[in-house]
């Protein structure tokens, strides 16, 4: 039965590849619950060694990660200021086409070096915000 859950192409038997992945889910939900972010940088390269396959690894986290952001979404219904989030959706739907343009025409370096330049522009503001 513990067969139908692992991957063929792990690189482990099942008995040290269930504890092993509970073991990486664990690390990352630390790593996100200290840092706010990053438990899928801890856990995909884990999980792509564990599972013997990128796609596999990263199929595994956004279907654990779209669970949890639901749940999270139900639970702090209440507390969403609807206003912001329809602003940010609708900004956010805007860019979405403009974007993916980009990314398929431009040289993939520049879009690196934009990427890395807007999250640590956000990263500056945010830490800014805080003050």
């Amino acid at each position: 039965m513990t067969e139908f859950f692992i991957p063929s192409t792990a690189a482990l038997p099942p008995a040290v590849f269930i504890p092993a992945f509970l073991g990486i889910m664990v690390l990352a939900g630390l790593v996100a619950s200290f840092a706010g972010f990053g438990g899928n940088l801890v856990s995909v390269p884990l999980l792509a060694w564990l599972c013997g396959d990128i796609w596999t690894a990263v199929t595994l986290m956004l279907v654990i990660g779209g669970a949890q952001n639901v749940a999270l979404a139900v639970s702090a219904r209440r507390g969403v200021r609807w206003r912001v989030l329809w602003k940010t959706v609708f900004w956010s739907a805007l860019g979405i086409v403009p974007g993916m343009l980009c990314v398929q025409w431009l040289p993939r370096r520049a879009v690196l070096v934009c990427m890395g330049c807007v999250v640590a522009l956000g990263g500056v503001m945010g830490l800014q915000a805080q003050r």
